[in-house]
């Protein structure tokens, strides 16, 4: 994604978005940090690809939050909303092949590689190779069981003191204009780049 040309470039495409909410399959959402509500990144459903039973979920969020957990978090939220509360039956993403770590958000959440497919999606450099990634319901269920399994568990800190995991860092929410502001400054930052 280009960034943001200006603050009302921002404006209009939150006004596009927020005008879209009372759509039933219409999902976009805020990521926000859970201490502070600063605004991260965003996530949604980019598309349904095959029907309506079969979402595409994409993400874009800002540098300073890479590598933290916070997009394999959101993603592992909307994933058990779009199983648990819409009843899909496949969730489906798909990331530049030049940015592997998004796959690697990916396989996180327990989705699987399914494959390449060539030339499928334009970005800043060009036409670009996408790997492509899916979870269905059972495999959904045991990667959430994991996900219970390890913030259930206790870390054992370098210093040998022991804490409990705390998963809970992100939230998410329906982005408003409020978020105008954090939206810039992510598209500034990060979009720029492949995320």
């Amino acid at each position: 994604w280009q960034p943001h040309a200006s603050v009302d470039a921002t404006r209009a495409l939150l006004s596009e978005w927020t005008s879209r909410y009372d759509e039933p399959d219409y999902y976009m959402w805020a990521i926000t940090l859970r201490e502070t509500g600063e605004l991260a990144g965003s996530i949604s459903v980019v598309g349904w690809p095959f029907d309506e039973r079969c979402p595409e979920i994409g993400y874009c969020i800002g540098r300073a939050w890479w590598h933290q957990g916070i997009t394999s978090e959101a993603l592992a939220t909307v994933i058990d909303f779009l199983f648990g509360e819409v009843g899909v039956e496949r969730v489906r993403s798909m990331h530049d092949v030049e940015n592997p770590n998004s796959g690697g958000v990916m396989r996180h959440c327990g989705m699987s590689l399914v494959g390449t497919e060539r030339r499928a999606c334009r970005n800043n450099q060009g036409l670009a190779d996408m790997d492509v990634y899916d979870i269905v319901p059972e495999d959904w269920q045991a990667a959430r069981k994991a996900r219970e399994l390890m913030a259930n568990q206790a870390v054992r800190h370098p210093k040998g003191t022991k804490t409990r995991k705390d998963s809970a860092t992100v939230t998410t929410h329906l982005l408003r204009h409020e978020d105008i502001n954090g939206a810039n400054q992510i598209g500034r930052a990060s979009c720029r780049e492949r995320v």
